[in-house]
């Protein structure tokens, strides 16, 4: 078992031990990683539910090779060919959260444009882990607080340590190494 193996398991048994709500696993994928990705993984979980981050936004034309929200189940073919996958690149990472597919991946949307000093809008690619692992260092605590949402976990790769990072929220932002 790996690492983000043992800290899910371990979130569990503390999730139960509270008696606080179920929790769904979702992965984040940023295609442009890996153009074949969402494809690999439906294919691996014909399932799957999915959500195309980019889907009902002004970035429709291109929602295919935009991001995508799936919900997975952590035993899973899926998880385990994700796992095997993030060391060789920065294709996601996982969310914990108590919302269902549709709620969390219509409050991810609302973060798709960042809008700059000069008052120009950008596309904000938090679903990149390494820019995600970046913004954690310089976002505000009401943005970030915003961004991961009420009782959801981020968990995403530290690429120059190869360490899982959990950013929960909890009325606070916590940054913890798994």
């Amino acid at each position: 078992m790996n690492t983000i193996e043992q800290w899910l398991t371990e979130n569990e048994v503390q999730r139960k031990a509270q008696q606080l709500p179920e929790q769904h696993l979702y992965v984040l994928l940023d295609c442009a990683s890996d153009k074949e990705l969402p494809e690999c993984v439906l294919n691996l979980d014909k399932q799957a539910r999915r959500q195309s981050l980019f889907g009902t936004t002004s970035l429709a034309e291109i929602a295919d090779a935009g991001p995508f929200l799936i919900e997975i189940d952590r035993n899973s073919t899926v998880f385990a060919y994700l796992l095997a996958k993030i060391s060789k690149q920065p294709w996601g990472y996982f969310i914990l959260s108590h919302d269902d597919i549709e709620t969390l991946s219509n409050r991810l949307q609302v973060f798709l444009k960042a809008q700059m000093p000069d008052g120009k809008n950008y596309l904000f690619r938090f679903y990149d882990p390494r820019v995600m692992f970046n913004q954690l260092r310089v976002l505000s605590g009401e943005r970030l607080s915003s961004l991961i949402g009420q009782g959801n976990i981020f968990v995403l790769p530290e690429f120059e340590g190869q360490h899982w990072l959990s950013v929960t929220h909890q009325g606070e932002i916590q940054l913890s190494r798994l």
